[in-house]
């Protein structure tokens, strides 16, 4: 049986529908992932700056001297101490 235009029209366009869902759901399962990789860095950063706040708490607390403000540098070694991977939701 020979098909009608009507029929491979419709076809075509239920080929190129597919195509077209398929793409869009590529570029949203990259999307999310680029977002999530995004909260990760963020949720590290804070806990970072979050360690590095608690530390010079606790250093000014005990310590029996006055430091000035700005005086204490944190080496980078001694930062990355504290950066701990936060595990994927």
């Amino acid at each position: 049986m020979k098909r009608s235009a009507r029929d491979e029209a419709t076809s075509y366009e239920e080929v190129s529908s597919r195509k077209l869902l398929f793409t869009s759901r590529c570029y949203l399962e990259i999307a999310i992932a680029k977002r999530c990789r995004l909260h990760k860095l963020i949720r590290q950063r804070f806990a970072l700056a979050l360690k590095i706040q608690q530390e010079d708490f606790a250093m000014e607390m005990t310590s029996s001297r006055k430091i000035p403000a700005g005086s204490y540098s944190t080496s980078r070694r001694e930062l990355q101490r504290y950066i701990q991977p936060v595990e994927d939701a």
